[in-house]
């Protein structure tokens, strides 16, 4: 470790033990765990086995390193906004991305905690990990949902939900087309008895009481009126 945080704490034992046990623990962590040096351009003052694995560089190559080495979102212009940022928030977690030694670049989280040592150094801290499978995965849910919202849309049969007082809040584009319709038109501005004719109404007035009661009604027919009076 190219700095020592602690050594004006050297000389006592119980404390140094702690030290090193707290050294151990930081090492062994399978996050990746860095310290870097806000007044030296945000360089790297050390990083534990985790992040070395992490980037596939030895120590000696990370710790000449400054954050535009490592991270393609902030370019030596960046620095200073970015040690602005941290000095002013003291603690923040953001997602970035991190160049790997096999030429791809990850994505990643990072907890950045703001340090200043007893010689009135600048120093961030905190732990980053590869969130790459986390996007995948979110990007997979994300495209679940859209393929059922695409099935819904595009039901053989019409589907609509409504509030208590029976104005529709979803309905989907299959209804729609046979109502002539926009969405826009529609949810949250028209109740289903707009769209009933006269004897329909009538027979849903008298329903959906006992529908919002029980939660549901079966095999009930409704002639309904589309935007040209078809």
């Amino acid at each position: 470790m190219p700095i020592n945080l602690f050594k004006h704490l050297a000389n006592d034992e119980p404390i140094r033990q702690q030290l090193g046990l707290f050294y151990t623990m930081i090492e062994s962590a399978e996050d990746c765990f860095y310290v870097a040096n806000l007044d030296d351009g945000v360089r790297m003052v050390y990083v534990n086995a985790a992040a070395e694995r992490h980037y596939g560089y030895s120590r000696d190559t990370i710790y000449s390193w400054h954050v535009s080495d490592w991270d393609p979102n902030f370019g030596v212009n960046d620095t200073q906004a970015l040690v602005d940022r941290i000095k002013q928030e003291k603690n923040l977690i953001i997602q970035s991305k991190h160049r790997l030694r096999d030429g791809s670049v990850a994505p990643v989280e990072i907890t950045i905690n703001l340090f200043v040592d007893e010689a009135n150094t600048n120093l961030a801290y905190g732990w980053f990990k590869n969130i790459s499978r986390r996007l995948e995965m979110e990007r997979q849910q994300h495209e679940a949902v859209e393929n059922l919202l695409d099935l819904y849309d595009h039901a053989p049969c019409g589907y609509h939900s409504v509030d208590p007082d029976g104005v529709i809040v979803q309905i989907n584009q299959t209804e729609l087309d046979w109502l002539g319709y926009s969405r826009e038109e529609v949810v949250g501005k028209k109740r289903m008895l707009d769209f009933y004719t006269e004897e329909g109404r009538k027979c849903a007035q008298e329903l959906f009481p006992r529908f919002k009661r029980t939660g549901s009604v079966h095999d009930l027919e409704y002639e309904m009126v589309r935007r040209d009076i078809s």
